[in-house]
Order: structure tokens, then C-alpha cells, then sequence
């Protein structure tokens, strides 16, 4: 994780989250995370995750136009863990970092199972996992997205690698 995010995380920020979800300080356990602040908690209707991330890395519209992504997924029969709504019926809560910026908060159902063991991947497994693609790819194709959230693709110019080389080196890469 960037030191410039997790120097402004605090115990203030958790409690701040937890109480906009609802989450009692002895059901939460912190799990591994890599660009977030990534959470367990229970309630008593299930288990969930709770996902802290900063607008130094993702905008709120990119972070909601996940949220409505996946809840379109799970909400058409797709394997997808649905964002959940705060206690104050939002998917995406902001949570101000004392330095201009801000956290967001978002929980998920907690997804059930576990990573397939090497040993499980046979063809039965894979007919399994190409349904399931072929179930959101379906429904992908069915998707209106709100322009407002929009994510950039994978090729977006944004995204590409050229822009944070330098110029010889990106010149190269045309070769």
C-alpha cells in the first residue's frame, strides 16, 4: 500500500466506517489487503466485508460505478458478492482524512468458498468456470452503465504505459 494512504489511516477513520455500517467493534478482523484497508465483519443476518480505499487511488464515481456493476451482476443470477448498503442507504461512504482528501468505505456479502486446489482442476471444473463466463459475458452485453461512473477500460490512453516513461524508452516500445 502507498505510505502517502496509510499514513493517514487511523483508528478514528475504522471507527468512523464501522459506525456507517453498523459493525460492532468485537465482529471485525482485519484481512490482507494490497490497494485497501480490507475488513471481516459479522451481522447478524450474515458475513460481510468492509473495504477501505482512498480517493488518492480511485474517484468516488469509479468506486461507484464498481458498486453498481457487481449489484448488476449479482442481481441478474451473476457470481458476484453484492455491495451492501450503508445505515445511511449509500453503497459508497465518504470519510474525511483530515488532509483534503478522503477514505471510502464500501461493504460486500461476504463471497462463500475458497481458491480451487490444483488438484481440482479438471474438465468438469473448467466446464463449470467457462458457464460462469459465459454467464457474465451475457450479461455484460446487457449493461448500460451510468456515464457518470464510468471506469476506464484496460486500453484506455489513460492506462497506457507509454505515458509514464520516458520519451526514448516509449518510442521504443512502437519497434
Amino acid at each position: 500500500m502507498e505510505h502517502r494512504i496509510k499514513s493517514r489511516f487511523n483508528d478514528d477513520i475504522l471507527r468512523k466506517a464501522m459506525r456507517r455500517y453498523g459493525i460492532a467493534p468485537e465482529s471485525i478482523h482485519l484481512l490482507d489487503g494490497f490497494e485497501s484497508f480490507i475488513y471481516e465483519f459479522e451481522h447478524a443476518d450474515g458475513e460481510y466485508v468492509l473495504r477501505i480505499g482512498h480517493s488518492l487511488r480511485r474517484s468516488i464515481p469509479m468506486i461507484q460505478g464498481e458498486v453498481n456493476w457487481i449489484n448488476y451482476l449479482a442481481a441478474g443470477g451473476g457470481p458476484a458478492a453484492r455491495a451492501i448498503l450503508s445505515e445511511n442507504n449509500r453503497l459508497v461512504e465518504l470519510i474525511d482524512d483530515g488532509q483534503g482528501e478522503y477514505f471510502l468505505a464500501t461493504a460486500f456479502v461476504k463471497a462463500r468458498g475458497r481458491h480451487p486446489k490444483r488438484s481440482e482442476w479438471t474438465p468438469r471444473f473448467f466446464e463449470a468456470y467457462g458457464a460462469m463466463m459465459g454467464r457474465m459475458h451475457a450479461l455484460s452485453r446487457r449493461y448500460e452503465p451510468d456515464p457518470s461512473t464510468w471506469r476506464p477500460q484496460w486500453d484506455d490512453p489513460e492506462n497506457l504505459v507509454e505515458q509514464f516513461l520516458p520519451p526514448s524508452e516509449a518510442i521504443a516500445l512502437e519497434k
